[in-house]
This record gives structure tokens, sequence and C-alpha cells, in this order.
């Protein structure tokens, strides 16, 4: 895999023969898989349990029921969970085997019906002499939790085959042919195949090249050369070359639960989506989370994430057509883009959609993260760039920060928080470097993304169109808008001048102080907090709304000037959502807390101007105390003390 020409982008987963097209598999679906021996669906949901625990000298075998293309490489992620109670035997016992056959020995059931040894043989082969059952004509990625007489060591994985022959487990063994059984064989440091933890494996097989990864590695546990066309009988497919895929399981005297919990397979040049969900790994930093798709990998670094959190990465194959001005129409954002073709899909570009799902916390919005792809392909890449989108067909934003070259090809870098649609793509306008941008460099209109920190004063005047700031933004003075998908990746601080957010999102906190007026929404995102004070008066109206503060405390503190928080009649603005306080205190210009959705607590208190709290929808209590003049109503909450009592 990612050879010879490796290019990195870093950012932020059975019926007969001759069918007409063949179906990706995707899932674990019962009615297309054929089972024999000790192999059952089993749970709810429902999942494929190959061998159980007390079953003993038993052997299992589960077969897609439709011959897959294999010839032209291919890649399968599956993920499975062997466990083992010691009332049954001491030991676990003996491992799994993803098999690839088109065995001739089984009659009438045919490939469907191809079944192995118990023990030892993991339900795929036989030892010499033995005169048990073997799959023939295949070849069988074994997973080994017993040792014996001829392996290794009780957790090992290794790749059997004796070609169009009867295959075996042991290791020594001399085929017919004169090769040895074993094509390849690793033990697993680090690893218990047989721990009772859910181990996900990625199967890479690109035409002379097998690469075996396991448990978010982005390093393969083994590779092996071989040549599936030249090694074993194939099927002729309209679309390639083809064999029955599946798994095989065994237990001896020794026993084991082997269950495979979730499966896809996609054939090489494929057009459909593949998809790997992996954990990420919690606590401090950094950490690595890699997702391997054939001749590309997707890699998150990371630091602080939640227990619990999972991301499912899909990789879908697409026409440069399709990508470039098609569906996903990359250049409605980025007039000229060109989506990078990637070697191993026919000249297709790729789209990555990143789901997350969380048990706690906000990662899934708030985690930040570079994201690092490397890829293979023959195209000559100039200006490159990652796009994200939080839908599949735009608006796109650039969150490149970097640009290096590894072997041929080059290195973008990017930061960013929240999974989405990500494309890797060339030819994007872009402004200056971020560090070209000092003085009175920053005049205009941008739509690219600037690399680093930025620094805005007095005399410039930036907009943001599509594009944004991948550091901290600081603006001291002049003028800084953010429209149309912009975003701040840290922190936006704020002392004096003009800011505009529409539209757009600042992934840290905003901080408003000094000499400032602002205009924040509507359809604003900050991700930490949202902090307004010690703005002098004279500095003009300022006006919060239609924003969303996802992680983070609203504050409106000691302002001279009038303040909207919310909307009224005379805004077409909605209000504001906040999932932590609202808090409005000791200003001595008019505040307005109006329409807003807040989980926290609403606190209006000490304040000398003029200030009013209504329609509110406050998840706790509503707080009034001290201030000078204060009117309101049609606020719900949990509870309303002093002051709002009667709102």
């Amino acid at each position: 895999m990612l050879s010879p020409r490796i290019a990195c982008v870093l950012v932020l987963v059975m019926a007969v023969v001759c069918l007409p097209a063949v179906a990706q598999i995707s899932n674990l679906d019962f009615t297309q898989i054929g089972l024999n021996g000790s192999a059952k669906p089993v749970g709810n949901p429902t999942y494929l349990s190959l061998t159980q625990d007390g079953n003993f000298y038993s052997a299992g075998s589960a077969w897609w029921t439709t011959s897959q293309p294999v010839g032209n490489g291919f890649t399968s992620v599956f993920q499975f969970r062997i466990s083992h109670n010691n009332q049954y035997s001491n030991l676990p016992a003996d491992g799994i085997a993803f098999v690839i056959q088109n065995a001739a020995s089984f009659g009438e059931g045919g490939p469907l019906s191809a079944i192995g040894g118990t023990g030892g043989d993991i339900g795929y082969g036989a030892q010499p002499g033995e005169g048990a059952p073997s799959i023939d004509n295949g070849l069988a990625i074994e997973f080994d939790t017993y040792q014996n007489a001829w392996d290794p060591n009780a957790n090992h994985v290794a790749v059997q085959s004796c070609g169009t022959g009867s295959n075996t487990p042991e290791h020594s063994q001399i085929c017919p042919s004169g090769q040895s059984s074993t094509l390849g064989i690793q033990s697993m440091p680090g690893i218990n195949i047989a721990d009772g933890n859910v181990h996900t494996v990625i199967l890479q097989y690109d035409p002379g090249l097998l690469s075996i990864f396991v448990d978010n590695s982005g390093v393969p546990v083994l590779v092996v050369p071989v040549r599936l066309d030249q090694l074993l009988n194939l099927i002729e497919l309209e679309t390639g070359l083809g064999a029955y895929v599946g798994f095989t399981g065994g237990t001896g005297a020794d026993t084991e639960e082997a269950d495979i919990l979730s499966w896809t397979f996609t054939p090489g040049g494929n057009t459909n989506p593949t998809t790997v969900t992996q954990m990420l790994t919690p606590g401090p930093g950094p950490n690595f989370t890699n997702y391997v798709f054939g001749s590309y990998n997707h890699k998150y670094e990371y630091s602080n994430a939640n227990p619990g959190d999972t991301v499912s990465v899909t990789a879908t194959p697409d026409t440069p057509n399709d990508v470039n001005q098609g569906f996903y129409n990359i250049d409605g954002s980025f007039p000229g883009a060109m989506c990078v073709t990637y070697d191993g899909t026919g000249g297709d570009c790729v789209v990555f959609h990143a789901q997350c799902s969380e048990t706690q916390g906000s990662d899934c919005q708030n985690l930040q993260y570079t994201l690092f792809e490397s890829y293979n392909t023959n195209q000559q890449i100039s200006s490159p760039c990652l796009l994200k989108s939080e839908n599949p067909n735009g608006p796109w934003t650039n969150i490149e920060t970097g640009f290096s070259e590894i072997r041929f090809d080059p290195t973008t870098s990017g930061g960013t928080k929240g999974f989405s649609y990500f494309v890797v793509a060339q030819n994007c306008s872009a402004p200056q470097p971020a560090q070209q941008l000092t003085g009175n460099n920053c005049n205009g209109t941008y739509v690219g993304t600037y690399r680093g920190n930025l620094t805005v004063s007095n005399g410039q005047s930036c907009i943001f169109t599509g594009g944004g700031v991948t550091g901290n933004l600081t603006l001291n003075g002049g003028s800084v808008v953010l429209q149309s998908n912009s975003s701040v990746t840290g922190n936006l601080v704020m002392s004096g001048g003009s800011l505009s957010v529409t539209g757009s999102t600042v992934y840290g906190s905003l901080q408003i102080s000094g000499p400032s007026s602002f205009a924040v929404g509507p359809n604003a995102t900050i991700g930490g907090n949202l902090q307004i004070q010690n703005i002098p008066a004279g500095a003009g109206t300022n006006q919060v709304c239609g924003a969303s503060v996802g992680d983070g405390n609203l504050t409106v503190q000691k302002s001279g000037v009038a303040t909207q928080v919310g909307s009224t009649s005379s805004y077409i603005c909605p209000g504001n959502t906040v999932s932590g306080n609202l808090t409005v205190q000791s200003n001595s210009g008019a505040t307005s807390v109006d329409s807003n959705s807040v989980h926290g607590n609403l606190t209006d208190q000490n304040n000398a101007g003029a200030t009013q709290v209504f329609s509110n929808t406050i998840n706790s209590n509503l707080y009034c105390t001290g201030n000078t003049s204060i009117t309101g109503g049609g606020n719900t909450a949990h509870a309303k003390t002093s002051q709002c009592t009667a709102f």
C-alpha cells in the first residue's frame, strides 16, 4: 500500500457466479450468507458466531453467497471479538480466519458448503494425514489463539495457502507445488487476540501485495507479496476475476466464543463507498486514529477526547466531474479548483464523510484535531488544498495550513473541529500566507484560509468569504467581516474596531472589549465562551442575535452602550442559543435580552441602564436583582426570582 508514490494531506466495509453486477458487502446480511457447521446468527443486533465457548471440537464457516471480484484488489474491514470462560476449558482455542476460495472438493454444495477441520485447523484446513476435510483452491488469513505444535505462540496472524491444493494450518508444511504453506506469519505483541475486546481488521489487497492492519494502526502488522490471479483458479465475472469470501473458525479440547460483529468488502476500482469505524483514544495526547482505505489512509491527531467517542469515516470514489462541478460542486466555492485523483480508483477522486457519536461531552463539535491524509497519485499537484463542508454539495472552506513534500508528492496540513465532508483538491484560490499579513497588508476580500495567527489593526479592513484563519484572530482596530461559511479555528479577541460575524464559525472563544462595535449573527457559531465587557460609551449600538454558543457562556458586562442580546420586533434576526449561562451584569448602557434559549441560568443584575427581559426559554433559573429599571414578560424558567418573579 502507499507505493510507489505517496501524497499526504494534513488538515485538521451468495447465489452463483456470472451475475450482471456484484454488490459490495456492507453489512452482515444473513439472507446473503451461507452458514456451515457451528456458524450461526446470534444476538440483537445480529452478529455472526463462528464458534461457541463450551462447544468442543467444532468448526464453522460462513460465505457471502455471491462471489466477489478479487483479482483487481479489494479492501475488507471487519470487527471480531473472541472471549473465553474458564469454566469450559483451560485456554481459549483455536481462532478465526478470513478466507478467499473457489473450492472444488465439496460436491454438490460447491464452495458455499466449504469447511475445514476442527481445533487447530481453524475451520479452513487440515493437517497432512489427518483425514479431516480441507478447503482447496483458497487462501486463509488466520488469527490464531492457541499454540499447536506447529505454531510460534498462541497469539499470531498468518497467511496460509497451498494454491489450488488443499490448505493446511501447519506453518512448516511444504505444499505439493513445492512452496511453503505459510506465505507470511507475525506474532502480535501489544494485542491479545482473545482478550474479549472488539478488534478491527483492515485487509488491503493490491495485486501483488496483501497488507493486514489490526486495531487503529496506520502500519500493517503483516505484509505478504502475493498474486491471487496466479496463486488460485479464480472465476470469470463481468467485473473481473472472482472468488467466494467469508470466515471460518474452530475449537478443539479447548474452546472460545468467536464472533464477527461487522463486515465490509469493497472490490478494487469499485465506486461504492467503504466505511471504517474506530473508537477515539480518550485522555491526554497527542493520540492518533487511523482509517485505511486501500491506497489511501485517513489519520486524526488529537488530545483529550472523551471516553466513548466513535468516528465512522466513509470514503466514496467519484468522478472528477461529479466532484468538481457536479453533485459535490467544489468549483462553486473555489472556481477552477480540481479534486486530486487517487491511484487504485480508476481515475476517480475521493470524498470522505466523517460521522461522530459520543456518550458524553461535546467532542463531535468541539474536539480540535489535525487530519492527515496519505494517498497514491500520479497527478501533478499545484496549490493543494483540503476542503471541508457541513453538506456534501457545499459551500466548501479550505482548512489547509501548510505545504511540504514527502517522496515525490506533496503534504498539506490543517486543523479543524467538527466531523463532516472532506475533499483533497488543488488550484484553490488562496490568499497570501498568514506570515505576510502584517502592517496594512490585510485589506480586501479573501476566499482562502490564512495559516497561523492574524492581527488586524487600525486602517485595515479584512472581509473573509468562505475562508478564514486557522489560528487566533486578534482585532485591535480596523474592521473584520466573517461571512459565507468562514471560520476562525482558534480564539477571536477584539479590543477595538468593527466586527461582523454572519453564517460563520469561531471554534474557540470570542472576547470583545474596548471601543468596539459588533454584530454577531445571524447563523454564527461560537465554540467556547462569548464575552462582551468594558465597552466605553459612544462605541455604537451592538447586537448578538441568531448565534449559537456551543460549549460555553454568553456574558455582557460593564458595557456603556446599548446592547441587543436576542431579537425584538425591530430586528429581523432570531434569538440566541446558549449551552451554558447567559449573564447581563453591571451595564450602564441599555440592554435587551429577548427570545433566547438558555440551557443554564439567565442572570440580569446590577444594571444602571434600562434593561428588558422578554420571551426567553430558560432550562434552569431566571435571576433579576439590583437593576435600576427593568421590564419583561413571557419568559419560561424552572424558577424566577426577585425583580423577574412576574416576568
